[in-house]
């Protein structure tokens, strides 16, 4: 297996490129290459695949006639290669076995993200006879829910479940689990018990427990290794997670860059550059998630001591002690902060959109933490917010005018994840991609200028040095 990453700026015609190259390996019988192509988002599957919904947001479902799907062929898609959409349509009334089929068959394939990071190996027939392109990084590592900490480290003391070498990930021992149960002859322990999706992740290698007290689900890199060749379309990919993913499973890609870079599009950014309005921001860590995040009520206060049994060691747990305790003395003053930070937000939001700008409704969007977005909007700007992680869509390409509300700093679980690993993650380049990635959605992908309001001193810094070539 190969891994090719195409590195390239936002606007770059990365897709485009892919569309041509897919279009002369497909239709050559020379090549006779089958391609499972996966986009974030459902509204690329159907563009790329020259396909429309039978309805947007109801039933996305391509549209079909008495021949069947319905193709728009264009130089700009793949209609001319027929690609297939996994639907619900089979014995198992899931879009997993409609792939799983789909592959069987060897026909081209279109999917989201969120359907290929469910993938299980045996989804995988062909997968050696595939071309597998992944347009955008994928996000690898998630925090897992399937037990406590609590109750992870329970079944470790009783060794159900066992560390392995790397001394994160987790495996499941099911003859100990056997031992713990009363079991006819021959009879599978976990079979149709909870603790069987446990056991199967841990079989693919996708739990880990980091410092005791996270779980993290993590992408099989077993699936990756079965495809035939592998691109992966995005930018500033060594400010992404999977390129922590490959290095931690020794898994070698190629990089090529694309020439274009920040000094290429600093003429068309005006950045506000107003000491007042920014204020909000200074300092290193101003409008992260711990300066910002609203309090609400009680429960948003809520915080239990940490249990001793949670730790594999003393040294671990005096130390969760030390963050309650320091949590529980600094809540009332957080929680004041945040307020204050957030409704200064609000008010600058409205004066540089409004007064400094006067940007009209559809000519505008901005990002904040997502549990403070109704607050910050109010009713004037709820219809312009977007996640700050958005990606690999053109649907605000006509935008003129952004506000990055944020200080973006790489989920603490996730960065634990990357330090056990042994491989430092750049801080600064995470905070730059993402936020590259949602200037990118305005319309200067389509080299029309904007103004950027960037509060944060530190996520505009970055910027400001990404436009003047730094990181070119």
């Amino acid at each position: 297996m190969k891994i090719t990453v195409i590195d390239k700026r936002c606007g770059d015609g990365k897709s485009q490129g892919m569309v041509e190259y897919i279009k002369k390996r497909a239709t050559n019988t020379t090549f006779g290459e089958k391609f499972l192509y996966i986009t974030p988002y459902l509204e690329q599957c159907h563009s790329l695949a020259g396909t429309k919904p039978i309805e947007e947001g109801v039933d996305d479902s391509p549209k079909y006639d008495k021949n069947g799907v319905i193709y728009e062929d264009t130089e700009y898609n793949l209609g001319c290669i027929r690609m297939k959409h996994p639907n619900q349509r089979n014995t198992e009334g899931t879009k997993q076995e409609s792939l799983r089929l789909l592959m069987q068959n060897r026909e081209h394939i279109i999917s989201t993200h969120k359907l290929f990071l469910d993938m299980k190996l045996d989804t995988l027939e062909n997968a050696d006879k595939y071309t597998l392109v992944i347009d955008e990084s994928l996000e690898v590592f998630d925090k897992c829910d399937i037990l406590t900490p609590k109750q992870a480290n329970k079944l470790l003391r009783l060794n159900i479940l066992e560390k392995q070498s790397d001394g994160i990930t987790l495996c499941f021992n099911r003859d100990n689990f056997g031992k713990h149960v009363n079991l006819l002859d021959g009879e599978d322990a976990i079979k149709d018990t909870h603790y069987e999706e446990l056991a199967v992740l841990c079989d693919n290698k996708q739990l880990l427990l980091v410092n005791g007290n996270i779980l993290v689900w993590e992408f099989s890199a077993e699936i990756l290794k079965k495809f035939k060749k592998v691109f992966i379309l995005t930018y500033l990919f060594e400010g992404r997670e999977m390129s922590v993913y490959l290095k931690k499973h020794n898994i070698e890609y190629e990089v090529i860059k694309g020439k274009n870079g920040g000094k290429d599009i600093a003429h068309l950014v005006e950045v506000l550059d107003d000491a007042k309005l920014n204020s909000v921001g200074d300092g290193a860590f101003a409008l992260s998630v711990s300066k910002t995040r609203r309090l609400v009520g009680k429960k948003g206060l809520e915080s239990k001591p940490p249990s001793r049994c949670e730790y594999d060691t003393d040294e671990q747990y005096e130390k969760a002690l030390k963050r309650h305790r320091r949590y529980e003395a600094n809540k009332e003053l957080k929680m004041l902060s945040a307020e204050e930070t957030n409704d200064i937000l609000r008010r600058n939001l409205h004066t540089v959109m409004n007064n400094r700008w006067k940007a009209k409704a559809d000519d505008r969007f901005f990002t904040c933490l997502e549990s403070n977005k109704s607050f910050i909007a109010g009713k004037n700007y709820r219809n312009n917010w977007l996640s700050f992680n958005i990606k690999a869509t053109n649907l605000y390409r006509t935008k003129h005018h952004v506000a990055f509300l944020m200080n973006v700093f790489m989920q603490p679980s996730i960065k634990q994840v990357c330090d056990s690993a042994n491989f430092e993650v750049d801080a600064d380049l995470v905070a730059l991609s993402h936020l590259i990635q949602f200037i990118f959605r305005s319309a200067l992908r389509c080299n029309e200028p904007i103004k950027v309001y960037i509060p944060s001193e530190r996520m505009r810094n970055l910027f400001l040095d990404y436009l003047d070539g730094k990181y070119d």
